[in-house]
Formats: structure tokens, sequence, C-alpha cells
């Protein structure tokens, strides 16, 4: 059982989009300027390509809220995670020891001994590490649900009679030696010993997967000597590393439940690493940062946002000019306009904003109200991505082959950004084309925005519900 800080309780990740939505919104440079950290921001990222559902949109941006009023849950949950990884790692190379240990003679006790001291302070280490973190965890605020049912499920563990038993055994075997051990003998009518067993250590071990008792009761005959020679001392030695081992190997078992319990932490953490950076930037770049709300249908409603992308590479968001727009109705979009109008930024500033706002995270505008899409897809022309491909097929072939892939994947409540598509063959061809393509996302259950010059569009799709924008003076969307 482990508690994650991304998805609530039930909820499982969904498949990831296509990572070239990344390079196609410049997210790729924006985040460049946000963190510096290329692993962070990866992992960062590998959370924002898999889209969610409003309550994992409002589960996020609870916890977001409570590591933005207080930091240092964010720095205590940090240090935790980096502390348990590093145990981890100690911990698995210990247990491939472990597992080639044979016990026998006295280079197998020695080592046998030592294994056992490493996992008793491993696990020791966890739950004392655990005891601390709720300790720290009590005296915060907590509001998200999120945050509580991580504390909710360490206290469950640092509150039971498991740990109770555990954590004062660890701390006994953390200091133990094989010469302090009591054995138990049988012998014969000559006094020579025929079994022997380990009973010092009779404390029920508290995994409830494993139940385990050291000591076992044994008759003994009354008023024999005991004799022991020198054949004997081997088989004693084994005895104990074997003794020994067994005990670590159900320390190993505790150790591996509570790690595999906490894995996750540091991955999870790292979104919300680069999250928090990501909104002290828009702070320092004067930027407006808003959550936005989730309604149904395809309503789409946003106040002075501004791109993300050209505000890291200004000094202030009063560089930038903001777009504001009211859509009861974004189920097809035409959006026309001259070259270098602000059309494609618009289009990557609303791409963008859905991306990060469906991820619960905030977004560059005043206020903003999205509907979740069940996948996000974008098609920018070659010239926006620099021809990068090989183009022995050319770019409208190019262009066919990435909506194709399109049509095959996407599923039903999709939204499909399309930027200056078909344009690179006959303008009344490449509208003829492209309309019946966006009659085909349309009959499916597909949104779409388009930012194109095709003017013949508005004859192809006259009888359905599209709404028409165009650029004007200053860079506005009407």
């Amino acid at each position: 059982m482990s508690c994650s800080l991304l998805y609530p309780e039930g909820i499982a990740p969904a498949a990831p989009m296509d990572r070239r939505i990344l390079y196609h919104l410049s997210l790729d440079r924006a985040f460049s300027y946000i963190s510096s950290d290329e692993k962070l921001t990866r992992r960062f990222f590998d959370v924002l390509l898999q889209p969610c559902g409003r309550e994992t949109v409002l589960y996020r941006q609870a916890i977001l809220r409570d590591l933005q009023a207080d930091p240092q849950i964010f720095a205590r949950l940090s240090s935790f995670a980096k502390v348990l990884r590093d145990i981890s790692g100690d911990f698995h190379r210990a247990s491939r020891e472990v597992s080639m240990l044979r016990a026998g003679g006295a280079a197998s006790l020695f080592s046998a001994q030592n294994l056992m001291q490493m996992q008793a302070k491993h696990l020791g280490d966890i739950l004392r590490l655990l005891r601390s973190l709720d300790a720290d965890l009590n005296s915060r605020r907590l509001r998200a649900e999120g945050l509580l049912a991580l504390h909710r499920h360490i206290q469950a563990i640092t509150d039971s009679s498991a740990a109770s038993a555990l954590l004062p055994l660890c701390s006994r075997l953390e200091l133990f030696k094989s010469a302090d051990l009591k054995c138990r003998y049988r012998l014969d009518k000559a006094g020579r010993i025929v079994a022997f067993e380990v009973v010092e250590l009779e404390e029920e071990a508290v995994l409830q997967k494993r139940p385990h008792r050291i000591r076992r009761k044994v008759a003994l005959p009354e008023g024999i000597p005991l004799q022991m020679t020198a054949a004997d001392a081997p088989k004693f030695d084994s005895m104990k590393a074997s003794a020994l081992k067994e005990i670590t190997q159900i320390l190993s078992v505790a150790c591996r439940d509570l790690l595999d319990r906490f894995a996750h932490l540091g991955d999870e953490l790292a979104f919300y690493a680069v999250a928090l950076k990501y909104i002290r930037t828009l702070a320092q770049k004067g930027s407006a940062c808003s959550y936005p709300t989730f309604g149904d249908g395809a309503h789409l409603e946003f106040t002075d946002l501004r791109d993300l992308y050209l505000l890291m590479t200004v000094s202030g968001a009063e560089h930038i000019v903001p777009s504001s727009l009211q859509l009861n109705d974004n189920r097809g979009v035409l959006l026309y306009g001259d070259n270098g109008s602000g059309k494609t930024v618009f289009l990557r500033s609303v791409s963008t904003m859905q991306l990060l706002g469906q991820a619960g995270l905030p977004v560059p505008a005043e206020r903003a109200q999205l509907s979740c899409v069940a996948a996000l897809a974008t098609q920018f022309s070659e010239s926006e991505k620099g021809f990068l491909e090989a183009t022995a097929a050319g770019r409208f072939e190019q262009e066919v082959r990435e909506l194709a892939a399109m049509v095959d994947s996407l599923p039903a409540g999709s939204l499909v950004l399309l930027n200056e598509t078909f344009q690179s063959t006959a303008y009344t061809e490449g509208a003829e084309g492209l309309s019946h393509l966006l009659r085909w996302f349309s009959d499916h259950g597909i949104r779409w925005i388009l930012v194109t010059h095709l003017l013949q569009l508005d004859e192809y799709l006259k009888d359905l519900p599209v709404v028409r924008l165009h650029t004007s003076e200053g860079y506005r969307i009407s």
C-alpha cells in the first residue's frame, strides 16, 4: 500500500501524450529558463504529458496551495525522500550480500552478524525517520487531501504495534554480537551434543505475512555435562550464522515493505519542485498567476493570458500583449490573420494554458475557465519546426502522416491544435482536404483550433458551428 501526491486513491496515470507537444509549444525552451536541473524537468514533463481529469486537477491544486503557503512542508518532504533514497541504496547493496550469504564457518558467521546489524540499522533508521516526519507534519497546517492522506499513511505506520516492537529490537540488534548468542543443547547419554538451537531472540516477528519465532522449546536431559569437541565447533558456528541469516531476512522484508511504500515519493516531488519554481518565476516576471476552474462542455474563457515562452524571454510581463477571450462553445475554432499578427503566439498560449492547467498548475492569466480534454495533440507547420525531419516526401506528405496518426489514435473528447496546416500545397486543394479532416474531428467529438490563411475554409465549413476569430491591430484577437 502506498499514497500518491499526484493521483487520488483509485485513479491511475493515463497514457502519455506525444512528446513533440513540448517542442511545438516551446515548453522545452520556456522551462529551460525556469529549471536548470534537466533530470527534474524531465520528470516534470513526464507528468505534464499524462492527461488527467478534474478530480486529479483539484487534488494537485490543493497540494500546490499548501506548499506555497508553507514552504517548509516541501523542504521537509524533500529531505525525507532524499534520506530514504540513500537508505534504499545501502539496503539494496546489503540485500545482494544477504542473498549470496552461505552460513558455515567463522567467516560466514562474522558476515552474517555484520549483515544483520546493517539491516537492523536500515530498518531502525527508516522507522525513526518516519516518526520524525510525523512529528513535523503534526505541527503543520495541512489542508490538501493528498498531504493529509500521506500524513495518515505515515501515522498508521508509526503508531502501529509493529513499529513499537521493531524499533527497540532494531536498536538492540544493531549492537548485537554473535558471541552473545544463548543456545540450548540436546545431549546424548555420553554428554555429546546431538542437537542445538538459538534461544536468545525470543521476540515474535511482527510482520503479519511471515510470522516467525526463533525460540522453540526442547526437553533437555538432566545431569548430563556439556562436552563440545573440535568437530562440534564448525557446526555450532554454522547454526549461529543460519539463525542470524534468518533474522536478517525478516528485517529485510520489513525494510523492503517500507521502502516500497515511499519509493515513488522522490519522483512525485520532482513535479512539485519544478511547479514551485515555475510559480516563483511568474511572480518575478510580474505576471498574473491563477489556478483555472474547470467546467463541463466546451467552455473556454480567460482574461489577460500571456504566452509562457515569450514571458521567459523578456524582463517583465508588461512587455507581452495579453489575450482575453470567452467562448461558450469551442468545438471548432478558426483563427485568421496576416503573417506576424500573433496567430501562432495565441495558439501556443492557449495550448500551453490547457496543458499546464489540466496538470493542476496555475496559468499566466488573471483568470481562466477550462474544460478537461481526454488528450491534447498538436500539428505545427514544418517551417515552425525548422524542417528537422527528412524531407524527401515533402512537407505536405509529412503533415498528412502526422494527421493520419491523430485520426488513428485520438479518443473522443480530445483537443487538436493546428498551426498553418496544408499551406504548402495549392490553397484551394489544401482547404478542401483540411475541411474533410475538420469535419471528421467534429463528427467524432474531437475539438479543434486551427490557425490558417485558408479563407476558403469558410465556404467548406459554413454548415458547422465553427467560431471564427481574426487578429487585429496590436496583436489582439477578436
